[in-house]
């Protein structure tokens, strides 16, 4: 029987070795994609789901935050009722409501839409952590957009304000003067954005996004990733949009500056 000699083993490894090299870069392309798809469909359901909640709410957009001591949260950031609390009452699938009042609710598969696949920054209290009492909180990536202009109302409301009460409650979708033009909703990928928390439940004001603060924390030994990271994709800071007509647009997050601020917006006055 045949041999393989030495240089044909060499040769084989090498031609393998520049088969991966040219294979692995459209792979990893591809996975990215497909990522980022989940991404874009995860903005497309919470747009659903929060249209069935402003049709049912007389034709106002949901608020990104509800500080409500008729809730049981009162206003801690910890248990505040938030949107996706509000989806969570059948908009968006049904959670019990003691779940959802919780402090730390149980996960259910449902979260997974809360959250982008690239979004692996841990939560402020990961299982495990000292701090967390044994119990674990689930990862929230998306963000409504209360962006104020010049003291304008804001798209989404983010409960109490006593520098600009127009914050408190959301706009109706019929004062949206260009729809397609307007976003409602972006990634927030922040180590406080958690699922059921009032927590960066909006983006109000978000300047000079090509600092990444991201860090990382080791506790009892197991190390941690925290921060907030605007570049999650890893992709020169693209990311989707969803805008108020439902659409989603990938692009970079500095192409949506104005007046300063990221995120834009076009209202009747």
């Amino acid at each position: 029987m045949k041999r393989f000699t030495l240089l044909e083993l060499v040769v084989v490894i090498a031609v393998l070795g520049i088969l991966m090299t040219i294979l692995l870069p459209a792979l990893t392309k591809a996975k990215n994609s497909a990522m980022m798809a989940v991404s874009v469909s995860n903005l497309g359901q919470i747009y659903k789901a929060s249209m069935g909640y402003t049709t049912d709410n007389g034709g106002k957009l949901i608020r990104a935050v509800v500080p409500d001591e008729n809730f049981g949260g009162g206003k801690s950031s910890e248990l505040q009722y938030s949107w996706d609390d509000c989806l969570m009452e059948g908009y968006l699938g049904m959670i019990p409501k003691a779940e959802r009042m919780g402090r730390y609710p149980k996960y259910d598969s449902l979260f997974e839409v809360f959250k982008c696949p690239f979004d692996d920054i841990d939560s402020l209290y990961p299982a495990g952590a000292p701090s967390s009492e044994g119990k674990e909180r689930y990862r929230r990536t998306y963000a409504f957009n209360a962006v104020s202009f010049n003291g304008s109302p804001v798209l989404s409301g983010i409960g109490d304000s006593t520098a600009n009460p127009d914050f408190k409650e959301s706009m109706f979708l019929a004062q949206v003067e260009v729809a397609g033009e307007t976003i409602l909703m972006s990634e927030l990928a922040d180590y406080k954005n958690q699922v059921g928390t009032g927590y960066r439940v909006a983006t109000v004001k978000v300047n000079n996004l090509d600092v990444v603060n991201t860090y990382e924390e080791v506790i009892d030994g197991q190390t941690y990733k925290h921060g907030v990271d605007h570049n999650h994709h890893n992709n020169g800071f693209r990311k989707p949009y969803l805008f108020v007509d439902g659409g989603v647009t990938v692009m970079s997050a500095n192409s949506t500056l104005e007046n300063g601020k990221h995120l834009w917006r076009s209202i009747k006055q």
